[in-house]
């Protein structure tokens, strides 16, 4: 097995943690230097288009900006099914 890396996914359908191969299988490796952190890790936003997947990797301060708001909105959501 090639050189792997921890690609962490926002995705609305539920957030995960996944290990993704680099190289022809996976993550494109130029993709992979400009984007991984300093651990080597890489983050990944996940929407639906006509309900198909679409997975594109971000730089982990733009990732960290999504899940705040991932979160704001589904606590949102939260308090107005309460009503």
């Amino acid at each position: 097995m090639g050189i792997t890396c921890t690609v962490y996914v926002l995705d609305p359908m539920g957030n995960r943690t996944e290990t993704w191969p680099i190289g022809n299988d996976g993550i494109p490796p130029e993709v992979y230097a400009r984007l991984k952190d300093d651990r080597g890790n890489m983050y990944a936003l996940t929407v639906y288009e006509a309900g198909e997947p679409q997975t594109s990797f971000l730089k982990k301060e733009i990732w960290k900006q999504a899940e705040a708001e991932f979160a704001r909105i589904e606590s949102a959501a939260r308090k107005s099914r309460d009503y």
